[in-house]
């Protein structure tokens, strides 16, 4: 029997840690092809960085970090906000820049107070969309077979439909505070 469950744990373990793997280079090849500046700046050849990972926290499965980048060599600082998701293990990220959490504040704020309350009477979309492809918002979906739609908000940090999650009003409530909170830790850390 204790042989048995030995190899049933090392099974589990390989798993995992196979599953760990996956997940960290998954999210390495995302990181290269985004057209997130922050990224880009992350990604540059011939710098020295070094780079600070503040977490906010996670909503419904989409964990925040805001990270801040620093090149050594000239003191130049950027800073972004970094999402990400994990469906059957492979991680989904995505980066909201410095100069889009506004934007996407605003939208969010929108969909909450002018778009929840609304009704719809086909399927609607309202939308925001990074440049590194960051979609959040709201979509109507038929509630029964009486065209009753009601809205549904999402957050996705990757093209893929995996990174997909649904909030409540509350989700996203929380979710705005931290998107301010990001703005707030990047613009105190990249002062100059």
């Amino acid at each position: 029997m204790k042989k048995i469950l030995f190899i049933a744990f090392l099974f589990v373990s390989v798993f995992a840690s196979a599953q760990d793997s996956s997940v960290a280079q998954k999210e390495h090849i995302n990181a290269k092809d985004s057209k997130s500046k922050a990224v880009q700046f992350m990604e540059r050849d011939g710098a020295f960085l070094k780079k600070e990972f503040y977490y906010l926290g996670t909503i419904k499965g989409v964990a925040s970090e805001v990270i801040i980048t620093t090149d050594l060599k000239n003191n130049e600082k950027i800073g972004c906000l970094k999402l990400r998701t994990v469906d059957m293990g492979v991680a989904y990220i995505g980066f909201l820049d410095t100069d889009e959490l506004s934007a996407a504040i605003q939208s969010l704020e929108y969909v909450k107070d002018e778009v929840l309350p609304s009704k719809a009477s086909t399927y609607t979309e309202v939308l925001y969309k990074s440049r590194d492809n960051v979609v959040m918002g709201a979509y109507t979906f038929a509630n029964g077979f009486n065209d009753d739609y009601k809205w549904r908000v999402f957050v996705k940090p990757n093209d893929y439909d995996g990174s997909f999650e649904d909030f409540s009003k509350k989700h996203i409530e929380n979710f705005i505070d931290y998107l301010k909170r990001a703005q707030s830790i990047i613009s105190e850390k990249t002062k100059q």
